[in-house]
């Protein structure tokens, strides 16, 4: 993945990756995630959408005058711009 311009971090535990985002995430940025199971069962999915959603309603409310729905899925391939996006891999098996 680091090959293909994504910054990558490996972590032991669903709580290491909790800690880790908190710590990455800029809370004047804006912020994408993409909903999968081991995000889901980490908790961090629900961090994330504490943080964003509300964001991007607001967003969307004035720009489009609707909210925000989860309705994407998301295959990371390789990223144009080195660093610009991340994936944090946990060794803890979680998920499926």
């Amino acid at each position: 993945m680091r090959g293909n311009g994504l910054a990558t971090h490996v972590v032991d535990t669903a709580e290491d990756a909790r800690r880790l985002v908190a710590e990455l995430v800029r809370r004047d940025r804006t912020v994408f995630t993409a909903q999968s199971e081991t995000l889901r069962v980490s908790g961090i999915s629900a961090d994330l959408r504490t943080y964003s959603v509300p964001r991007e309603n607001e967003r969307l409310q004035e720009r489009y005058g609707q909210t925000s729905f989860l309705g994407r899925i998301l295959i990371l391939e390789r990223e144009g711009f080195p660093d610009r996006g991340t994936v944090i891999i946990i060794r803890e098996p979680i998920g499926f």
